[in-house]
């Protein structure tokens, strides 16, 4: 019996999504609150995971929280090629075709929300005045 989700991992080292044969581990990752799934594969040592449903026919993307926002956009540009063409599996069969993808992992903006005062200056600038020389 073919299992109804296929796991294929990230890795960003290497720039590759790779079919995982064991997925057992990931069924029961997959039971948790979304919040936790980025936590628990970086437990794993993993960047990211794709997930296609055959019961939905619909592809699932989420990254580990480690991962910055351009590896996530270099991982999701090729996660959307999969969608639209299919994954090839080791067994010969191609699955996903023309199927939706959607990413249930917020993007890992970093610090990028963050203005230069709060990134690089670390006092409260309160009471300074500044230059106050005349020219």
């Amino acid at each position: 019996m073919t299992s109804s989700k296929v796991f294929i991992s990230y890795d960003h080292d290497i720039m590759k999504f790779k079919e995982m044969r064991d997925s057992t581990k990931f069924e029961k990752i997959l039971q948790s609150d979304i919040t936790e799934i980025g936590a628990k594969l970086d437990a794993l040592g993993m960047d990211g995971i794709l997930i296609f449903s055959r019961q939905n026919s619909r592809w699932n993307l989420i990254f580990a929280k480690h991962l910055g926002l351009v590896a996530q956009r270099t991982a999701r540009r090729q996660a959307d090629t999969i969608s639209r063409s299919g994954f090839m599996l080791s067994s010969g069969e191609r699955i996903g075709r023309g199927d939706p993808l959607e990413q249930l992992s917020a993007d890992n903006i970093g610090d990028l929300s963050k203005s230069v005062q709060q990134k690089y200056i670390s006092t409260d600038l309160s009471g300074f005045h500044g230059d106050s020389r005349q020219n």
